[in-house]
């Protein structure tokens, strides 16, 4: 945003979209420990439950799906405070 010479109004709301988003993100990657410790668990016990390894493995690639939506929508979001000639 220095680089092109966005106002402070401009940078101020790219702060906004960015402290948001981070926000967002964090929210997305609470209890991602968890997760690995319960695949690892998944993986390492007597029998091996290919239902469930499989449910966690779909719900972990939904939370990446979403966090490259956030991610996306930043950027757009991002590009949208500059003008047409900033981008």
């Amino acid at each position: 945003f220095t680089k092109v010479g966005a106002s402070e109004e401009q940078k101020a709301r790219a702060r906004d979209i960015v402290k948001a988003s981070g926000e967002e993100m964090k929210k997305l990657h609470a209890g991602r420990a968890d997760d690995r410790q319960q695949m690892l668990a998944l993986l390492s016990a007597d029998t091996i439950d290919r239902g469930q390894i499989e449910q966690q493995r779909a719900a972990r690639h939904a939370q990446m799906d979403e966090a490259s939506k956030v991610m996306t929508r930043t950027m757009a979001d991002l590009a949208e405070v500059l003008t047409p000639a900033q981008r």
